[in-house]
């Protein structure tokens, strides 16, 4: 499995900024549009495009990678710890997911839509550290397709 470099950034996908785009020419458009009741419609859409930034869906770019990736969640039983690993590198043919306990542990699958490389990581939540990540390595979909009934959608 090939190792790459653990920088996540999220960023807005190019949908999102056409989005917030459009949305704020309508808004300063109907600023400029003389007649009744306009600039406080322009004003009303201002004020909603503030309150939409924080909900738009987000992506994720991964240095060292082009594109933009998606994030998904699959939560783990922390006590199977090097299974998981040894799953996730290649080493273990084979993993049962376990019953989800709270305080566990997750595993981050980064997708890229464009051509389908995924990359993972193991996330552990130490009770002493504020959690401590593997690095990511690219996984095959049918390792992902074992982790996917424990899915947590990432916006």
């Amino acid at each position: 499995m090939k190792k790459t470099h653990d920088i996540v950034r999220r960023v807005f996908s190019t949908k999102d900024i056409v989005i917030l785009a459009a949305v704020l020419a309508a808004g300063i458009a109907c600023l400029f549009v003389n007649g009744d009741g306009w600039k406080g419609t322009g004003v009303i859409i201002l004020c909603c495009l503030a309150m939409m930034i924080p909900f738009f869906r987000h992506g994720y770019r991964i240095e060292g990678q082009k594109g933009m990736f998606l994030l998904t969640e699959f939560l783990s039983d922390r006590e199977c710890k090097q299974e998981i690993k040894g799953f996730l590198e290649g080493k273990l043919a084979s993993y049962d997911p376990k019953p989800i306990v709270p305080g566990g542990a997750l595993v981050e699958v980064y997708t890229r839509k464009s051509d389908g490389l995924m990359l993972a990581r193991y996330y552990d939540f130490d009770e002493h550290l504020s959690g401590a990540y593997g690095s990511l390595s690219e996984v095959s979909p049918s390792i992902v397709s074992r982790f996917e009934e424990l899915s947590v959608k990432k916006k």
